[in-house]
């Protein structure tokens, strides 16, 4: 199976934070993020609460993964993230869970939205 590059290696490390908890991962600790023991399940009456969280979360995240490129000399512009950004929170009344739309942009400018449930 050939390995994850460019775009699609910077979503995969996108995602993966989200959905790690923080201290899970037993060979770093501090890596992922509390997203979801935050946010919690879909509720109505937190709507306007988790519509200003998310994007402070999501700013975090992206500040991380910059620090964190910093020091990575060989990775290609499409894997570069220059800057993570919310489109929308809503709750899936389907799956009863939040989704959320992100926007990537890279180094190359490239812009990809997907979405996290």
């Amino acid at each position: 199976m050939p390995a994850v590059s460019g775009k699609q290696r910077l979503i995969q490390n996108i995602t993966k934070r989200i959905l790690t908890k923080r201290g899970s991962n037993y060979f770093d600790p501090s890596w992922g993020e509390d997203f979801y023991s935050l946010i919690g399940s879909a509720d109505f009456d937190r709507e306007q609460e988790i519509n200003e969280i998310v994007p402070v979360m999501v700013k975090n995240i992206q500040e991380a993964i910059i620090d964190e490129q910093t020091l990575l000399t060989d990775l290609e512009t499409s894997e570069r993230l220059k800057s993570l950004d919310v489109v929308s929170v809503d709750i899936d009344s389907d799956f009863l869970g939040w989704k959320i739309k992100l926007r990537i942009t890279t180094q190359d400018y490239s812009e990809t939205n997907f979405t996290v449930i």
